[in-house]
């Protein structure tokens, strides 16, 4: 083969049925005709050049020669083979996100069991570009951003499932309370899952946002019908209650009235006694005047006269 003089090896040459700023990661074997070579980069993204399957360079955009040394130079000449990675410099892909099955949660009122599932977005970069490489891309030659959609997509998913219920719980919140507490609950949501996503990926997380809560409407329609029942008795005895102790107040009140009248009548009573008292002691003086007047015989009980000697029924003698 004849050598080119100006062998230029472009990405949009390699991959010209995708856009660039479309792909994370593309890899590519190139056969170099020249050993002035070179790699042109786009702007958007920077290479790893692959040599003879061990050695690996780290190039960032524009044009850099394949061969800096002789050494490379005769590797070449020998049957120079070349993989070429180019991975994306900065891109943030936002993916979106939904549950297709909600969590499970028992309303601690009614004791019903609540399905709330969610949907919402995130946005994310690559930080650990190799770390991405080996967990994520693997052999696939082309990884592009729609890729990156669909593999975090159902993690996303996953992850609100398994951390949704322990964020809930711990913000003591209910389910009537959820949209008011969306912010809330993502910025938890975000920090409990970056870790992870750093961790086994290589990804940093940058956003993360539910947008909306999913509660089946028959279930919120039983919980809410019980509570309401609920609602009604517990006035219902709290009405029960107070009726008890205003009955018990107004029988207070019975009591202390009648103890009143007992003590009026009471009074009454001893002024009477007292009145009778002086009265039956009057009556008793007068009486007494009444008898000094006359007496009766011992005998047969007639009523004498002062000056009788002989009872005038009987006969009997009146002892003096």
């Amino acid at each position: 083969m004849r050598a080119r003089k100006n062998h230029v090896i472009k990405f949009k040459d390699l991959f010209h049925e995708v856009e660039s700023n479309e792909v994370l990661y593309a890899t590519a074997s190139e056969a170099v005709t020249s050993k002035k070579a070179m790699l042109e980069v786009p702007v958007t993204h920077e290479a790893w050049i692959i040599k003879n399957g061990g050695e690996v360079k780290q190039v960032d955009s524009g044009k850099s020669l394949l061969f800096e040394t002789k050494e490379d130079i005769k590797n070449w000449k020998k049957g120079f083979s070349l993989d070429i990675t180019f991975f994306a410099k900065n891109a943030v892909v936002t993916v979106g996100w939904g549950t297709s099955s909600g969590v499970m949660y028992r309303h601690p009122q009614s004791n019903n069991v609540m399905h709330i599932g969610a949907n919402g977005e995130a946005k994310m970069n690559i930080k650990d570009k190799k770390k991405f490489f080996e967990k994520v891309v693997g052999t696939k030659q082309v990884f592009t951003t729609n890729d990156f959609y669909l593999y975090f997509t159902s993690i996303f998913a996953d992850r609100f499932i398994s951390n949704f219920l322990p964020i809930f719980n711990s913000l003591g919140l209910t389910y009537d309370k959820l949209d008011l507490f969306r912010k809330p609950i993502s910025d938890e949501m975000k920090i409990a899952i970056a870790k992870d996503f750093e961790r086994d990926w290589g990804v940093e997380l940058t956003y993360f946002l539910i947008n909306e809560f999913a509660i089946d409407e028959e279930e919120t329609f039983t919980v809410e019908a019980i509570n309401a029942a609920k609602e009604l008795e517990e006035k219902a005895e709290a009405k029960a209650k107070e009726l008890a102790r205003e009955i018990e107040r107004l029988d207070d009140k019975e009591y202390e009235r009648k103890k009143e009248l007992l003590a009026l009548g009471l009074k009454d009573n001893a002024e009477r006694y007292d009145m009778l008292k002086a009265v039956g002691i009057a009556a008793a003086t007068s009486n007494g005047k009444e008898n000094d007047s006359y007496k009766r015989c011992p005998k047969c009980t007639s009523k004498l006269d002062k000056a009788d000697i002989y009872c005038p029924k009987c006969g009997n003698k009146i002892i003096k």
